[in-house]
């Protein structure tokens, strides 16, 4: 499991000296936890993905993960890819996933 109850404490106080995060909050932070994993699944699930694969672009993670947001009107900025690219930064940032640069960003395990 990916959570990191440390993290989210330490969150809760920067909100404010007296502030205590709520339940509603607290889900938010659970849904994210549950999304990393889902996604680290994703790596599990494709050979490209693994620590000595080539990696999988961004998109190829939306599709297997089935996180794609098929928007009603197309943003010239790609927002519709913006959750699961954000939680691909996560997993980066957490050591759990390394990007590959070349052409195109990929994604995959990192070894154990």
């Amino acid at each position: 499991m990916v959570s990191n109850p440390d993290r989210w404490d330490k969150e809760a106080k920067n909100l404010g000296s007296d502030s205590i995060m709520d339940d509603f909050q607290k889900r938010g932070h659970v849904l994210i936890d549950e999304l990393k994993e889902h996604v680290l699944t994703t790596f599990s699930r494709d050979p490209r993905g693994s620590s000595n694969g080539p990696g999988l672009a961004t998109i190829d993670i939306e599709r297997l993960s089935g996180l794609g947001i098929q928007l009603d009107r197309a943003s010239e900025r790609k927002q519709e890819h913006w959750i699961t690219w954000t939680i691909l930064q996560r997993l980066v940032a957490d050591g759990l996933v390394m990007p590959i640069y070349s052409d195109k960003t990929r994604y995959r395990r990192r070894s154990a």
